[in-house]
């Protein structure tokens, strides 16, 4: 933290006067609301949007402020480059509790990771925990898939899949108007509804498999 926040220092001095450039980083980091002792990609692009409007609101001369605004965008592209979001898969076996404890937690650990909105990551955190609670409930046994995709922006998918009973009717119990003694369909609605993008492949005898994703914009 201490070398970027050098970088923007340095950058700033060349707008504004060195005593002004300090508070405005502090201020900066406060809005932004990031740790500053770990700097996830989403943090410095957080950190970086709050210095730009304490730029447009204390650099007077125009030319000043573009020039400022442009040596930030370079500052945030190098950083970005040094802290590439590492895209890749981890697998859960859900056989008991203490598997749909270990994915849920590892998916709002990857959500801090890419520096999203802890609102955001306690939705993920919880669409894993539903998909992983209903293979254990339904099928006994399953694995789910926890996957950092490498779109603009950058993107969570978790497949959750089984070799249990299936589902007789998808569409019946994603109508809202399917009701079980198990509430499973309301369970999957909800997944779909805080997920942007969801799928479902499922019929009797042949297991069940839930992908979602959702964009961290």
């Amino acid at each position: 933290m201490k070398e970027f926040k050098k970088k923007i220092f340095d950058v700033l001095s060349k707008c504004v006067n060195s005593i002004l450039a300090e508070p405005m980083i502090e201020s900066s980091i406060r809005r932004a609301g990031v740790n500053c002792d770990k700097l996830s990609p989403g943090d410095v692009n957080r950190l970086i949007g709050e210095i730009q409007k304490s730029v447009k609101l204390f650099v007077g001369n125009p030319l000043d402020r573009k020039n400022c605004l442009r040596l930030l965008n370079q500052a945030l592209l190098r950083e970005e480059a040094n802290r590439k979001i590492k895209v890749g898969k981890v697998t859960f076996e859900i056989k008991n509790e203490s598997d749909i404890v270990r994915a849920r937690s590892r998916g709002r650990v990857i959500c801090q990771e890419l520096g999203v909105r802890d609102s955001v990551g306690i939705k993920v955190a919880t669409v894993i925990s539903e998909l992983a609670r209903n293979i254990f409930r339904y099928a006994g046994e399953g694995r789910v898939e926890i996957e950092v995709l490498d779109t603009k922006p950058v993107g969570i998918q978790v497949v959750a899949s089984d070799n249990g009973p299936g589902i007789a009717d998808v569409n019946e119990v994603l109508s809202g108007n399917y009701r079980s003694k198990t509430g499973m369909g309301m369970g999957l609605i909800a997944v779909r509804n805080i997920m942007d993008e969801f799928e479902v492949e499922s019929s009797p005898g042949s297991g069940t498999r839930v992908t979602v994703k959702k964009y961290m914009q």
